[in-house]
């Protein structure tokens, strides 16, 4: 076997080991009450920022119906960032809401 082919080998396996690390870390993982909710590490996180206060139970609540009716969604955030965005047209109250110790 020629070295070239051996360096080529060598690469195409360090591809594939980091492909399995990022595969591992962005694996989506079951959340709610049911288990039932699948996110990515990286859509939580978004998820966390863009409703530091209401995440989980938004989470719980998407579980919840899932659970009770059977329906099955493609994206799990895209619902739960339309319910979201439903409440706060409904409220007509900006969310003052904090978390210990942030200030306003």
């Amino acid at each position: 076997m020629s070295p070239y082919i051996r360096v080529r080998e060598r690469v195409r396996d360090k591809d594939r080991d980091r492909e399995r690390v990022r595969n591992r870390t962005n694996r989506p993982t079951p959340l709610g009450r049911y288990t039932n909710i699948l996110l990515s590490q990286t859509e939580l996180a978004d998820l966390k920022a863009e409703l530091p206060t209401k995440w989980q139970h938004y989470i719980d609540r998407l579980s919840e119906y899932m659970a009770s009716t059977g329906k099955k969604y493609q994206s799990h955030l895209a619902m739960i960032r339309r319910w979201a965005a439903a409440d706060g047209k409904q409220s007509g109250m900006p969310d003052y809401s904090y978390e210990k110790g942030e200030s306003l």
